[in-house]
């Protein structure tokens, strides 16, 4: 293993990244990852020989890497996946995978019960060929499909059930901002309820002006504005109305037979899918290999207008939750390239949510989000 990364090293080495051509530092990159894939094996089979060594090897890896303590237990569980499925850590060990591969399965196997898990990693071999011809991405809906046909209804009736008892609050005041902060963790279907809520608040206070107080970075303005949203909501609850959930459901026209993906943003059993969709508004969107053929409301307003209006935005996460097309990525700007049934195509960049259907645009048009202490 050490005499196949000297090339890479020597390579990554002589590179100077400024006379460098597009092939040339394309194929650097390919190293990088090459190399990182390499060194994320390395720290899983460290990290697998640490928990046997010390008593306590989250700390040890806080205090020695110098990260918080989530990614400590983070890098911990993911040493322990990769100990019972070597198939992977072989994958990434060699580069044939990343670490996002890994997590993916890990992530998925988590949520199983013992008999589908054991069912999941038992197709180890399967995965990791997969994984290796995949973005994680894409890896992550084929692994989120496969799972669902492992899950019974009652496996998902028993985990929403955990999910509600494991509903919690807690609040506290950060001693060195002296902001108060909240931290919540909710069902899925209490969460999306909530989402709409917010969403539907936020609409309400801060359609046609946000506040003087918003601050000018877009992520940050939204993250401001969805506080001010949640404090109006729990302060003044009678100027909160209650809103229907609405679901995007996205017929894939593409290879193979015809699709249907809800495109819900959470995982819950069929029949709780089946009782949501009796009380929520739905739209349906129909896209054919990366192309928008049909999505309610206006989706072309030409030039005049800079940010995506409400069909645009529906369209849009209904586009995301389909399968992309072979020619939808870019590797030059890094970027999805989309084509919409008039026949615009716009490269939209994958770090900010922008509106595809308008000509030229590059205004953000994000949706409140929140992280966790």
């Amino acid at each position: 293993m050490k005499a196949s990364l000297e090339p890479v090293l020597e390579r990554l080495s002589a590179l100077d990244c400024t006379a460098a051509s597009a092939d040339e530092l394309r194929a650097a990159l390919a190293d990088v990852k090459r190399l990182r894939s390499w060194t994320d094996a390395r720290e899983a089979a460290v990290v697998a020989a640490l928990e046997t060594a010390v008593s306590f090897p989250e700390r040890a890896i806080t205090d020695t890497q110098q990260v918080p303590f989530r990614d400590a237990e983070r890098a911990l569980a993911r040493a322990q996946f990769l100990r019972d499925a070597p198939a992977f850590a072989t994958a990434l060990e060699t580069g044939a995978i990343t670490v996002g591969h890994v997590d993916v399965v890990m992530r998925a196997a988590k949520k199983l019960e013992p008999a589908a898990r054991a069912m999941l990693l038992g197709e180890a071999d399967r995965l990791v060929a997969l994984a290796a011809s995949l973005d994680v991405d894409t890896f992550t809906r084929r692994v989120k499909q496969r799972c669902a046909l492992l899950r019974s209804d009652e496996d998902d009736l028993a985990r929403l059930e955990r999910q509600r008892q494991a509903t919690s609050l807690r609040s506290w005041v950060d001693q060195i901002t002296g902001m108060w902060c909240i931290h919540a963790e909710f069902d899925p279907v209490t969460g999306l309820q909530l989402d709409q809520a917010l969403r539907a608040q936020l609409e309400r206070l801060f359609h046609d002006k946000p506040p003087d107080t918003a601050p000018s970075d877009p992520l940050a303005r939204q993250q401001h504005l969805a506080a001010l949203a949640f404090a109006d909501l729990i302060l003044n609850p009678g100027g909160a109305s209650r809103v229907r959930p609405e679901v995007v459901a996205v017929i894939d026209l593409s290879n193979g037979p015809t699709h249907i993906e809800w495109n819900l943003p959470i995982e819950v059993p069929q029949r709780v899918t089946d009782a949501l969709l009796g009380q929520a508004d739905l739209s349906v969107v129909v896209v054919r290999n990366g192309v928008v053929l049909h999505a309610p409301g206006c989706l072309d307003e030409g030039r005049h207008k800079r940010t995506a209006n409400r069909a645009q935005r529906r369209a849009l996460r209904g586009f995301s939750g389909a399968a992309p097309s072979p020619a939808a990525a870019s590797p030059s700007t890094g970027a999805r390239s989309t084509t919409c049934a008039t026949g615009r195509t716009t490269a939209t960049p994958t770090s900010r949510t922008c509106c595809p259907f308008a000509a030229n645009t590059t205004t953000a048009s994000t949706t409140a989000a929140g992280t966790s202490p």
